[in-house]
């Protein structure tokens, strides 16, 4: 709201007081004369005193009055959010609070201006502080009366339905600065229109805030075209459709909050009917009561069925394979990003046990912390799997996705109980730290010797059965030598390889 400035009057001298000048002839029978022209002249400069007086005090009652209007707006609206609000203990207030302004009005012009603006107000607020105890839920300015400035323009924007009032109260104040000559007229109304385009441009927001659609009827109407000029009318179209705007992101972001509370609340719900499922304590009643999609439970349905009807085994290189394209890097077509995509493994490669641990997998990587976990988690099962799936000597181990398996189980168990028991993620995969996991790999690793014994008993069994065929090339003859690896474990690898093998740091014996 525009700054009312002060206007105070000013003795203006416009040269010497013309008067005879005494002398001693004069005395005498113009005594009288003299005495009377004295007299008129301080009459005037009394009754320019007491003008000035008076406009003085009309301008102290106006920003009184203000402040009053502020002041008030703020505590009924204060008191109707927290429930408190007593009409009758209120108004008794507002007396007292108006009882001290009047105590400002000393003449009788700011006793006249004080008496009806002291009317308006108390009218104002005594149907305001009505309408809110029977209506409270029926308007957002109410609700936000307490986050009203200390002034008229704010004040509109928790209650545009003020508009009339305050724009009369506003205008009442400067025609009254008129009458009592504390302001020129020209100026008064270059000030009335400043102030009521301030007051229509809040009002316009406050309606914005309440109900757009309100604002936009109002403005296609040109209900404000003789507060507001073009340009300010543009103005208000444009925040009418940032507020359209705000109201739809808010609503897409509430879809958007919903979608995923559900998804937490469905991956909670499955995870548990995995771990039931696994000790044969599902139940297709607990499948069908619960809130999960209808497609989600015909999933859970038949996998019950499947638990009942044949028993359900992983394939360590299908879990092994799985895992490998969780931590496949973003963007990769091969990537699996949800862990609805492991339900069609069930039964084809997963059993629940596997299945509950790669679901989880993926979701420890919803998190920054989790993904940093996850893929220091990773780096243990690349190095496990190097060495576990070849030997020493680079020869594949029939057996290496089994041993990778058993592997993978004992870590997870370990790793489970180690974080139970206070250990850091760092602590256990970290290969500098003393309680690196990853130092469990040496358990799984076979030997160069069995894996070639593996390599011939396949072979064997493969001729025994007909299996065998020329494109099913045997593993061939080869001459051994027995070697001591880097680590000093002693082992035999092909006579072939040693030279290869020597270059790593094996050694013969």
């Amino acid at each position: 709201m525009p700054q009312i400035k002060e206007y105070r009057l000013r003795s203006e001298v416009q040269g010497p007081v013309q008067g005879r000048r005494a002398t001693a002839e004069g005395f005498g029978g113009a005594t009288a004369q003299g005495l009377q022209e004295v007299g008129k002249t301080i009459s005037g400069i009394g009754d320019q005193i007491q003008k000035r007086k008076e406009q003085q005090e009309v301008l102290d009652i106006t920003e009184k009055m203000s402040q009053a209007h502020v002041d008030w707006s703020n505590t009924i609206a204060d008191r109707t959010q927290k429930g408190e609000l007593d009409v009758e203990k209120t108004g008794q207030e507002f007396d007292a609070y108006m009882e001290n302004v009047a105590t400002y009005a000393t003449t009788g012009a700011s006793q006249d201006y004080f008496r009806r603006a002291k009317a308006g107000a108390k009218s104002h607020f005594t149907e305001m502080m009505y309408a809110n105890s029977a209506q409270l839920a029926k308007t957002k300015a109410i609700e936000n009366y307490s986050k009203s400035q200390d002034n008229y323009s704010s004040s509109l924007i928790n209650d545009p339905s003020a508009y009339t009032f305050l724009k009369e109260t506003n205008a009442q104040s400067i025609d009254t600065l008129v009458k009592s000559g504390g302001l020129p007229a020209e100026a008064a109304e270059k000030l009335k229109f400043r102030s009521q385009e301030d007051l229509a441009k809040s009002a316009i927001r406050g309606w914005i805030r309440l109900n757009p659609d309100i604002a936009k009827k109002e403005l296609e109407e040109g209900k404000w075209d003789k507060e507001i000029g073009g340009d300010l009318k543009n103005q208000m179209y444009a925040e009418v459709n940032r507020e359209y705007r705000a109201r739809e992101s808010e609503q897409a972001r509430a879809i958007r909050d919903a979608k995923q509370m559900k998804a937490e609340n469905d991956m909670k719900i499955e995870n548990g009917f995995l771990e039931k499922m696994s000790a044969n304590k599902l139940t297709s009643r607990e499948v069908l009561d619960s809130t999960l999609d209808p497609r989600d439970k015909e999933h859970y349905l038949n996998a019950i069925k499947m638990n009942a009807t044949r028993s359900v085994r992983a394939d360590p290189s299908i879990v092994n394979d799985l895992y490998r394209r969780i931590h496949l890097p973003d963007g990769d077509p091969n990537k699996i990003v949800s862990d609805k995509e492991l339900d069609a493994y069930f039964g084809k490669g997963l059993d629940t046990a596997k299945l509950s641990f790669l679901r989880k997998e993926i979701q420890g990587r919803g998190t920054q912390q989790g993904k940093i976990e996850s893929d220091m988690r990773n780096q243990v099962m690349k190095t496990a799997r190097g060495r576990l799936t070849k030997s020493q000597i680079g020869i594949p181990d029939p057996a290496g996705e089994e041993q990778m398996a058993r592997f993978q189980a004992a870590f997870e168990e370990e790793y489970a109980e180690q974080r139970k028991a206070g250990k850091t993620a760092n602590e256990l995969l970290n290969p500098e730290s003393k309680s690196y996991l990853g130092n469990m790999i040496n358990n799984f690793q076979r030997t160069p010797q069995e894996i070639i014994s593996d390599m011939r008993r396949m072979n064997s069994n493969e001729k025994k059965e007909g299996l065998y065929s020329p494109s099913t090339a045997p593993v061939p003859e080869v001459e051994m030598v027995e070697v001591i690896s880097p680590e000093g474990k002693a082992g035999r690898i092909p006579k072939d390889k040693l030279e290869d093998a020597v270059k790593r740091g094996f050694k013969t014996k």
